[in-house]
Parts: structure tokens; sequence; C-alpha cells
């Protein structure tokens, strides 16, 4: 006879498991993990997830991306008036060589610094020639961002994001069983969340490295939360040819 998940949970993890059940049902909607296989779906992302597609990847996250800090109707509206960059736009730019040596790799791309209101930048010098601003994006930090995302994408991840956070999971070996408990009371008394560590923590396992920061932007593609998605899209990690 099947036992009921909330009989067999241990007495000490009781209070922890109602906690988070309460919290999971009043911030969101039961039906979140299907809602987001279907949008995805939709979108055709989890498609090019498949055929790893890394500039079609580009352009669905960036357009994401672009809904940060105002409402959607004003980032939609704004987006539709004034146009999206895509993969092909930034690395057409690229291909010409600017003078401006944050564009030159990645690494380089720290700093830039671009603010669309003022029009400054760290080399001010080489602003006239720079693809970087040509974009009619709502801000300079998505100028920042959508450059910051590519050369990421490109120089890190060879063009191929998907085997790229392939690659970093087939590396990272699961925690034990006994330290859990203590990893999930670290991270959240750190970070306010039992998944998402925000420092270097040896209890988690999980090594500088395997966390990617996006300059200027700070977008954090951690392990656990790759794990995550990769459960919500249910596609299978690929073999690698």
């Amino acid at each position: 006879m099947t036992q009921n998940p909330r009989e067999t949970t241990a007495p000490s993890l009781g209070p922890a498991v109602r906690l988070v059940r309460r919290i999971c049902r009043a911030a969101g909607r039961p039906s979140l993990i299907d809602d987001a296989r279907v949008g995805l779906a939709r979108h055709g992302v989890i498609g090019t997830v498949q055929r790893r597609d890394t500039p079609a990847i580009f352009d669905w996250l960036i357009d994401a991306l672009s809904y940060q800090g105002v409402s959607d109707s004003i980032a939609y509206s704004y987006m539709e008036q004034h146009g999206r960059v895509r993969w092909r736009d930034i690395a057409s730019a690229l291909a010409e060589s600017p003078s401006c040596p944050k564009l030159t790799c990645y690494w380089a791309f720290e700093g830039c610094g671009y603010r669309k209101g003022s029009g400054f930048c760290a080399n001010p010098e080489h602003q006239p020639e720079c693809p970087l601003p040509r974009h009619d994006l709502r801000n300079g930090r998505l100028n920042q961002t959508a450059y910051s995302l590519f050369l990421f994408m490109r120089d890190l991840a060879g063009d191929n994001i998907v085997s790229w956070i392939d690659d970093r999971l087939a590396r990272v070996e699961p925690a034990q069983i006994a330290d859990r408990r203590g990893c999930a009371r670290h991270c959240s008394s750190r970070s306010g969340i039992f998944t998402a560590c925000r420092t270097s923590c040896w209890r988690c396992r999980y090594r500088p490295q395997l966390s990617v920061r996006f300059s200027v932007a700070r977008l954090g593609m951690r392990t656990c939360l790759a794990k995550r998605a990769r459960f919500a899209l249910q596609v299978p990690a690929m073999s690698r040819g």
C-alpha cells in the first residue's frame, strides 16, 4: 500500500514542509510549471533548445529580459515601435571590428557603462563608431545586456549555450543526502532562498566557475537554476557530437 507523502515526512522536516507548501500556494499558481511549458512551446523555445539553436535562444532570452523594470504592456509597446535587437544584428556589427576595445571579447566588455540618457560610456572617444548605442532599446542597460549576453554565448559557450550548460551539469557531483539540510540552511541564511546561494558556498558543492555573471547586468545562470529549467522544459540532455 502506498503511503501518503505527508505521513512519510520526517518529524523534523514537518514544519518546514508545511511552511514551503503554504508559501507556494500563496505565491504561485498550481499550474505554474504546466503553464510555463505551454508558453515555451508556443514560442518555439523547446524546439529551439532541442536543436541547440543559440541565436534563437539569444533572441528569445533578450526579449524576456527587456520586460524588466516596467509593465509588460509598456515594454511590449516600446519594442513594437522601436524594434528588437537580434543575434544577427550584433554579429554583423562586431564583424566590422569596431574600434572600442570593450567590444573585442567577453572578458574586455566589463565596465562598458553606457547610459542612453546621458550618452556616457567608459570610452567616449570610440562612441561615434560604436555599434552598441545604435540599437534603440528602452535604456542603456539593455544595450549592455544584449552585447554582454552575445559575447558570453560566443566566447565562453562557443556559440552553443545548450551544450555549455549540459557540460557544466555533467561535471557537478550531487551533494550527499546528509549534507542537503545544512546546505539549505546555509544558503537560506545568506540569500533568503533555499536553492540560490549567492556566494562561493563550499557546502553547496557549486564552484564559482559554474556561476556565469553577465557583466553589468549580473545575470545569474546557476547550476541549480539550470537543473530546474531542464525539469520544467522536459528536454533530455543530448549527446554531444
